[in-house]
């Protein structure tokens, strides 16, 4: 005999194995998938951001990790609900706005569309400013405070170098050594000197490690 389609044995299903999809609880309880789905809004269940949203559970079975995610099965949930509510909270309480990889790792899944479109409903907000999209909140506030402390992030990754020399000495001393063939700072001094180009040791040092010159030989023309 079929097991009775009724409220109490529905949730004892799901309670006894935790996440389960649709397509398994018609064919445990011998009805059609539509009747599944009208019996399933009088329970408190959230689906699945992945699999096409065809994993089921109830609110209080999963225990979400730091990013409010818990998988089981295979299913992927989240506390957020579908996917576009989930990438929303998560840029949200980001400290420093998300990429599109670093929700993969967090999600698992592919997310490239669900960003668009979460730009596109200005969910979210874009930025370009450091090598790839970046996504912060749609509220400025909250934005402003994660686009300074990715850009500290950035920066440490990035330093910006300082120069001892302009770049006009710099090609001075390039065009010195393909002229000469000089390659060594011995080499380098006394003719830049005679040339009235005066810098220091230290410069064309700079010049010659930047350049990879000691390893390489000189510049070819």
């Amino acid at each position: 005999m079929a097991p009775r389609l009724s409220l109490n044995s529905l949730v004892t299903y799901v309670r006894k194995h935790k996440a389960v999809s649709f397509n398994e609880l018609a064919s445990e309880f011998h009805c059609s998938y539509m009747s599944i789905l009208r019996r399933r809004d009088d329970i408190k269940y959230i689906t699945s951001y992945n699999r096409f949203s065809s994993g089921l559970t109830l609110r209080d079975i999963p225990i979400f990790n730091e990013f409010g995610i818990w998988g089981f099965h295979g299913y992927q949930f989240s506390k957020w609900g579908n996917l576009i509510s989930t990438i929303k909270g998560l840029i949200d309480e980001s400290k420093s706005g998300l990429h599109a990889g670093e929700l993969h790792g967090i999600l698992d899944v592919r997310v490239n569309n669900h960003l668009a479109v979460c730009t596109k409903r200005e969910l979210i907000a874009r930025s370009n400013d450091f090598g790839h999209p970046l996504y912060f909140s749609a509220d400025a506030d909250i934005r402003k405070s994660q686009y300074n402390h990715r850009m500290v992030i950035y920066q440490s990754k990035h330093p910006v170098e300082i120069m001892p020399l302009s770049e006009a000495n710099i090609i001075r001393v390039l065009v010195v050594m393909v002229k000469h063939h000089a390659t060594t700072v011995e080499k380098l001094m006394p003719i830049l000197n005679v040339e009235g180009i005066e810098l220091s040791e230290q410069s064309i040092r700079w010049v010659l490690k930047k350049y990879d010159i000691e390893k390489k030989g000189y510049p070819s023309n």
